[in-house]
Formats: C-alpha cells, structure tokens, sequence
C-alpha cells in the first residue's frame, strides 16, 4: 500500500498551512486597529467638556482595542489547536497505511516491550485481527525470545493497532496499543507541536 508522503513532507505542508492562517489572522487584526486609530485622530469635541469627552473616547477606544486583542489571541489558539489535530490525525492516517514490512517491524518492537514490562515466564499477546493474520509461528517465537518469556499466546484484541501484553490469568497487562501511546505521550507531542508552531509564526 502506498503512502501519501513523508512525514517530512506532510510537516512540511501544515508548517505552509498554519503560517498562512496566522498571517491572515494578524492582517485582519492589524485592519481592526488601524480603523479605529483612524477614527480616534479624526475625533473633534468641540464642547465645553471637551477634554472629559476625548478621555472618555480614548478609554472606550482603549476597551475595543484590548477586546479585539483578546479575540485575536483566542482566533490564534483556535489557529494552533485547528493545526495540531490535523497534524495529529495526518501521523495516525500515515501510521495506518504504512506497508506490511513497516508495519510488522513496529510491531515487533511494540509486541517485546510490551511483553518484558508483565511479569511472569508465560503471557497472553493481544493484537489486532490484521495483525494477528499476518504474523507467523516464526514471529511468535522471535517476540517470545527477545523479551525474555518462555511462552507467549497470540490472540485477536479490539484495538486498531500494537499490542497489549498481559499475564495469563488477566491480573497485570501492559497496553501498548497505538491509541494508548498516543494518550502517553500526548502532552510531548502537544509540547514539540507548539514549538513548530511558533516558529512558523516567527
């Protein structure tokens, strides 16, 4: 099956896309202060209270400015997190379609972790059905002696990819299915995609 792109490339692309939703966000904020500079320089008070009445437009100018500030700030987060799910759900599309090879040595790497971290000489390796029907008795024995068991039983588990190690008996189990490492691992991936972000804004 074929990808559809690096992950290089695909990073690439939402940088372009994210510079270009924060430039149009600072245009049409720096339109809304322009505007209203403008109309506070043509103001002309020619009343007896005229001092009292300029300050009093000044200070609602002043409030409209920071309440536009305060919408531009929130555009800019709804910017930022717009971004950082359509960056989050491109990893899991690319992830998804990778090629049976790439799949398997994931995988194989998942499945060894997993199964180290239960105790015991014997576990129980849940993994999903497509998976399941790929792997071999070669494989099985591979994961079972690179993590150090004696035995391990593959079965079919509702998850949509890894695996989930756990004794025979249920007691301890280790989920390192990709939906749970995505959860583990969210607030580091949160913090890397920030960064990106604001350096695409600079």
């Amino acid at each position: 099956m074929r990808t559809a792109g690096s992950p290089a490339a695909v990073m690439a692309a939402m940088r372009d896309e994210a510079a270009a939703e924060v430039d149009r966000v600072e245009q049409e904020a720096a339109a809304r202060v322009g505007a209203l500079e403008r109309a506070l320089a043509e103001l002309t008070v020619e009343a007896p209270d005229r001092d009292r009445r300029l300050a009093r437009a000044r200070a609602a100018a002043g409030e409209r400015m920071a309440r536009e500030d305060d919408l531009d700030a929130r555009a800019d987060l709804d910017v930022r997190e717009r971004w950082m799910a359509a960056v989050a759900a491109r990893g899991r599309q690319l992830l998804e379609s990778r090629d049976a090879a790439a799949r398997r040595r994931v995988l194989t790497r998942l499945a060894v972790e997993a199964l180290a971290r239960v105790p015991g000489s014997t576990a129980v390796l849940e993994l999903a059905a497509c998976d399941l029907a790929a792997v071999d008795l070669a494989w099985r024995e591979a994961v079972t002696r690179e993590s150090g068991k004696q035995g391990v039983e593959l079965v079919a588990g509702k998850i949509g990819g890894g695996c989930v190690a756990r004794t025979p008996d249920g007691r301890a189990a280790y989920d390192n299915s990709i939906e749970a490492r995505i959860d583990r691992f969210l607030p580091e991936c949160r913090a890397a995609l920030g960064a990106v972000f604001e350096a695409v804004r600079r």
